[in-house]
Formats: structure tokens, sequence, C-alpha cells
């Protein structure tokens, strides 16, 4: 169903049946179509619907698990679109086969309507401009990492082997573009996702994740049961947060008892050279980030290309202009030159105690070796005490 069409047929004296399934076009005009007599829409098939529990509770406390389509009421017509409906009568659209718990579209708010379902408020705690900022890299850099960069990043910087994730099931909180994501369906895990940008949609079009849970939501309210993974993997995502603290007690929550955390955390360099030049890069961060996204797209990618040049580059790179030796392309460090100065709210620093003991307030013990930044941990069995 065309709307713009339907308005134009309407206007010409038709009578007009719509089929919803069928909607193409824009839905600008759906509150116009909608009101008029002659204008009656038809779903060809049910649309399907969950019922799901309130998340008004701080631990989402009997919280059911939103996608266990044998504790709710289900009807499909597909999996890919449908309504979350909570027992208040408002509810979440899911399309594209992601349950949008944040954001606003359209075409979503029309669905919403069309069903009678008022659009549920859970609103993020990050900035929109945060939120434009990760949705435009991620969508531009859709393939960002190699697979020796995967390999590294997922796995073997915790001292794993990729065979560890066969047959679990793993939330990669903070997903971005989905890269991560494919490669534990790769290896074998049952994934979910959960991303707060747009990003969300570019990992929804993996073939990999064909299968897996996606939602657009804010790691700091986890639309998931407890104890609903073994592991929640969160890779470059939590300095990005306005805080630490709530969001290991979510991955807590979510965990099972004895379940891997594997997340990283930016940390505040030591020595006096490497602190001056942090000291630096974030004094021109909080001018970059005023710059209009297209002058500060620009001039990432005008210090990436200077970063690669012969001789003239190894200052940089050194200094102002973050590289990644396992993916040494031009574009891949244009992302990471974007991403360490863009539009988003916050980009904190921790030192390594400070971040340890955090995420042992949020009930883990450290498997960490001796002087080690990145390690797994456990989620706390009842009873376990904190070392």
């Amino acid at each position: 169903m065309d709307s713009l069409l339907c308005g134009r047929l309407l206007a010409a004296g038709n009578e007009v049946l719509g089929l919803g399934d069928l909607f193409t076009g824009l839905c600008l005009n759906i509150d116009e179509l909608l009101d008029n007599r002659r204008f009656e829409l038809m779903w060809h098939d049910v649309i399907w619907c969950m019922l799901v529990p309130s998340m008004d509770s701080p631990t989402h406390s009997g919280y059911i698990d939103p996608w266990d389509h044998e504790a709710l009421d289900y009807r499909g017509l597909s999996d890919r679109d449908g309504v979350l409906v909570k027992p208040d009568g408002s509810g979440y659209p899911v399309r594209g086969g992601v349950a949008r718990f944040i954001g606003r579209d359209p075409l979503d708010d029309w669905i919403l309507k069309c069903i009678g379902v008022v659009r549920a408020t859970e609103g993020p705690t990050q900035s929109q401009a945060s939120v434009e900022s990760f949705g435009f890299q991620w969508n531009w850099d859709s393939n960002p990492r190699t697979e020796e960069d995967l390999l590294w990043r997922v796995a073997t910087r915790f001292g794993l082997d990729p065979a560890v994730f066969s047959d679990k099931r793993v939330l990669d909180a903070g997903c971005g573009a989905g890269a991560q994501s494919e490669f534990l369906a790769k290896a074998g895990a049952q994934v979910s996702a959960v991303d707060l940008s747009s990003a969300i949609d570019v990992a929804a079009r993996r073939p990999e994740l064909r299968d897996a849970r996606l939602a657009q939501g804010d790691l700091a309210h986890l639309p998931f049961a407890n104890a609903a993974f073994d592991i929640v993997y969160c890779e470059g995502v939590l300095q990005h947060t306005a805080a630490t603290e709530p969001i290991l007690a979510e991955f807590s929550r979510v965990l099972v008892p004895g379940g891997m955390l594997l997340a990283t955390h930016y940390l505040r360099p030591e020595g006096v050279l490497r602190t001056a030049c942090w000291v630096a890069h974030e004094g021109l961060r909080s001018l970059a980030k005023r710059l209009p996204r297209e002058w500060l797209f620009l001039a990432s990618g005008v210090a990436a290309a200077a970063a690669l040049v012969p001789g003239l580059g190894w200052p940089l790179r050194k200094t102002l202009v973050p590289t990644n030796v396992r993916m040494p392309t031009l574009k891949a460090t244009w992302s990471n030159v974007y991403d360490s100065y863009g539009q988003h709210e916050f980009q904190r620093h921790l030192r390594l105690d400070e971040y340890f003991g955090a995420v042992r307030a949020a009930g883990f013990t450290s498997v960490e070796q001796p002087g080690a930044e990145v390690a797994p941990w456990r989620k706390k069995f009842d009873g376990d005490r904190t070392p």
C-alpha cells in the first residue's frame, strides 16, 4: 500500500481498501487516511503480538523474556515485523527483525496506531547526538573488522579459544554493525545483540544473524530475563556510557551464576608522555566534537590519510591519531579517528583499579592474570565471597 497514492485516489472520489502488509512508500499522510471514512485498512493476515510484563522495576523482577514464544501469546504473520505489547496496552514495534525499545520512526508509530497500541516510553540514557554519531559511523563503516582483528577482539585478547562460545547463549552488548556478533554466531553461539543506534539495522542485514535476537535498546535497561545468558560480551562500549556501574549491574542480572563477562573499558594512561598525549587528545576532542558532523568526518579522513604517509605519519600515530595494526587500511583508520573524536557524549577513562573495583562490586570474581588489563570475569554464585 502506497499511502500517497491512496491519498490521491481518495481525493479523486474513490473508496480505497488498503492492505497493510503490502505497504510501500512514505507514511506522512497516514493520519489523514485513517480519519477518512472512504478509506479502510485491512491487514492481509494478522500481525503478530507478544505480551510482556512491565519493565518499570529497576531490577526487572519477574521479567519474562520477550522472545520466549512458548510463554507468551504469539500469532505470526512474520517473525521480522510486529509489536511487543505490555499489559498496560502500550508497546514497542518490531521492524526488520529488530525490537525497537528506543528510537522513533514514523512507520513504527503508524504500525502501533493501526493496531491500537500506544508507544511505551523508554528513553535512552544517551543524547540524540551520541546515538546519531554512532549510527552514522557504523552505517558508513559497515564491515569494520578483518578476520585477524575479530579473532583477537573477541577471543585471543581474553585468552580464550573461539570454541568456548559453541552452544552458549551470548549477549553482544553494544554490537554496533554486528561484526563481532557474526563472529560469535559462526563460532556456534546463540547470539542476542543490543545497540542504541541505527547500527543495529546493519547487524540485522547480516545473514549469519538471521536467527539472532536483535534489539535497539539501552544497556542500562536490557530487555532480557534474569539469568538469560551464559556469556555477556561488551567490547569498546562501556566508556561511552553515562556510568559504568549501572551497566555492569545489568550484565550481572542477565548472566547465570558462574556466567562469563568479557568486557573492556578505556583506561587512564600511565607515564608522563602518554598522559600528556592523552590530555592533548581530550582537549582537541572537546573542540572537534563541536564541529558539524560533515566537517568532523572530513577532518578525520584527512588526519587518517596523513597518519598513513610513510615518515610523516609516524609522529601522528604515536600521539593524536589512533591506528590498528590489524586493520591498516585508510577506511579503518578513518573510522578509528572519527570514533576517537566523534560527537558522542561520553568517552570516559578509568584507572585499572577503579574498573576492576566496579566489576567486583557488580558481583563478579576475577580470573585475570597479574597485570592484565583485559581478562574474563565470572559472575559469583550465591554465597561466594568477594575476593
